[in-house]
């Protein structure tokens, strides 16, 4: 599975620091546009990494691409999303957790960016990631 890959655990380890540094700049340090925006960029990066990763770990585990083109393509993407949805996870904790310390203004607009900025992005990044492979 892919989280026992050492560069899952890096992209990880990147979005919690890549999250701890945004609280400490003012507008980023809401859950807001601009801190959504960051996200979406950092993502669209990771998903596809983590996706074709996802893939190559598949590729040594044989008995687990049994079946159908269609459901082992599948099975791939889901397994691919799962994971980078822990990622997407990450940063929506810790500036949630931050609103703790500083106001926000808006959660539903914020969490509306969230939404569509980086969960769409993921989406269609992961989706590419995993059929640029197939």
């Amino acid at each position: 599975m892919i989280f026992k890959t050492v560069s899952y655990w890096l992209w990880f380890a990147g979005f919690v620091g890549l999250s701890c540094v945004l609280t400490t700049i003012p507008l980023f340090n809401v859950l807001g546009y601009e801190f959504c925006a960051i996200v979406t960029l950092c993502i669209s990066f990771a998903a596809a990494h983590v996706a074709i990763t996802e893939i190559h770990v598949l590729k040594k585990q044989p008995e687990l691409l049994s079946g159908s083109p269609k459901r082992v393509v599948l099975e791939c993407l889901i397994r691919a999303l799962y994971a980078n949805t822990i990622l997407l996870i990450v940063p929506l904790v810790i500036i949630l957790l931050n609103s703790l310390r500083v106001k926000n203004c808006d959660y539903s607009e914020g969490f509306l960016f969230y939404l569509i900025l980086p969960v769409l992005s993921c989406l269609a990044v992961t989706a590419a990631g995993v059929f640029s492979v197939y």
